[in-house]
């Protein structure tokens, strides 16, 4: 849900963008303004949520766009990287058998019930696959 409403205010910002006649002060203050909103509602951290979107402003106003690119496609590019930079590296997990508690209130039928169905994507112990 969080995630979801977070795509969907940096989609419209990116929409931003892409409508705006030309990139200038007043859609770089809208567009990290927007930026900071975003994330906000998404609970993001409010001192990295400044720290972001300041280093957008700084990378937009002093960076040129490399040849052949548009400041659009270059503002684009900037808050791309930016938060992918927030979000860190791709994540690795050891897949190995783990042992899960279930406790519940519902007595052994609800255990019972929620032990089958947290187990269906496995195989039984001996079968095969």
């Amino acid at each position: 849900m969080v995630l979801d409403s977070l795509g969907k205010s940096l989609r419209g910002v990116l929409q931003k963008i892409a409508r705006g006649s030309t990139v200038d002060e007043a859609l770089l203050n809208d567009v990290v303004r927007d930026i900071q909103r975003a994330l906000l509602q998404a609970d993001v951290n409010v001192q990295l949520a400044l720290d972001l979107t300041q280093r957008v402003r700084r990378r937009a106003t002093q960076e040129k766009p490399p040849a052949g690119a548009s400041m659009r496609d270059f503002l684009v590019r900037i808050i791309y990287e930016e938060i992918r930079g927030i979000l860190g590296k791709d994540a690795v997990f050891e897949l190995r058998p783990r042992r899960i508690l279930l406790t519940g209130l519902f007595g052994p039928r609800g255990n019972d019930h929620h032990r089958r169905k947290a187990g269906a994507p496995f195989p039984e112990e001996g079968s095969p696959g």
